[in-house]
């Protein structure tokens, strides 16, 4: 029974191992990520176009009818 147990601790600590030396890409100082267009799930024409003032309005108005009550 212990020959059994140290056999899967050994193998799961050579599983992490190895693992963990895989080398992980990383992101170069020359990447630059503000060049990604911004996922939108919605298709084209459902947003307005001036969303950032439409998002703000709408911020407007929850504050102002929070302070209300």
């Amino acid at each position: 029974m212990r020959r059994h147990s140290s056999a899967f601790v050994t193998a799961g600590l050579a599983t992490a191992l190895g693992i963990l030396s895989v080398p992980q890409p990383a992101l170069s100082d020359d990447t630059n990520l503000s060049t990604v267009p911004a996922y939108n799930l919605y298709p084209p024409g459902i947003l307005p176009s001036d969303l950032d003032s439409e998002i703000a309005r709408v911020r407007r108005e929850v504050q102002s009818s929070s302070t209300r009550r």
